[in-house]
């Protein structure tokens, strides 16, 4: 057994257990300030949901490196786009946390004034969300592209690089930059993602044994922090 395909059957393991998890989540009470943090969980939930049924499907057939990249980013344009809402929502709760907690020694103590509404914080964040989603689906469909040698991977790497670099500015410049505990979620969710393209240029069996990392490290472990951050609210702040 070879080190892709340990790494395969131990993220399925780790995928199912996080997903248990993240469903319990759900269901555990949140403060009306922290209906966006909610909504980012049941967002990450699907995009776990997805990535275990798209695994399963890579299970079956598992020595076929090229056809199992043609999975992957089957997965990735499902769950990338959500992240990126997700990410959106859960930077919305680090500003208004901040913002709470310089208005009063706890959180808690106006946390149950709040009147926002799921729908109108996705409305009234529309605009800055849609430039996320386009330059997020640009670098998929270059870094596709390169995947079936439409284009050299050079060219691959670098345009997809570009977009992810557009991607992840109006991301810090929409939602990260204005929170402290935002920054620093940004730049280790920057870092993690940025190692996707570098994966890229690795040969097919590195490569995938590197996005079963990956794919671990930015959804199922992103969505355990989430679950986290509803246990102990007023963690994680700087």
């Amino acid at each position: 057994m070879n080190n892709f395909i340990i790494s395969y059957y131990l993220s399925l393991c780790v995928q199912f257990i996080t997903f248990l998890i993240q469903f319990y989540g759900i269901f555990l009470y949140v403060s009306p300030l922290f209906i966006s943090l909610k909504y980012a969980l049941h967002i990450e939930l699907w995009v776990s949901l997805i990535e275990f049924m798209v695994y399963l499907w890579i299970g079956t057939n598992l020595k076929n490196l090229d056809k199992i990249m043609t999975k992957r980013y089957i997965d990735w344009v499902l769950t990338t786009n959500a992240l990126m809402v997700s990410l959106s929502l859960l930077f919305i709760f680090f500003k208004k946390r901040e913002e709470k907690s310089k208005n009063t020694s706890s959180p808690y103590a106006i946390a149950e004034s709040s009147n926002d509404n799921i729908k109108q914080i996705i409305s009234n964040n529309k605009k800055y969300i849609i430039p996320l989603i386009i330059f997020n689906n640009a670098m998929l469909l270059f870094g596709f592209m390169g995947e079936k040698k439409i284009i050299p991977k050079f060219y691959s790497f670098t345009i997809g690089f570009l977009f992810f670099i557009l991607n992840f500015y109006f991301l810090f410049e929409y939602f990260a930059k204005h929170s402290s505990s935002g920054k620093v979620v940004f730049y280790i969710i920057t870092f993690i993602w940025s190692m996707y393209g570098f994966s890229h240029i690795l040969s097919n069996m590195n490569k995938n044994i590197c996005y079963n990392i990956l794919d671990l490290i930015s959804k199922n472990i992103f969505g355990l922090f989430m679950v986290y951050l509803i246990f102990n609210p007023e963690s994680f702040m700087f």
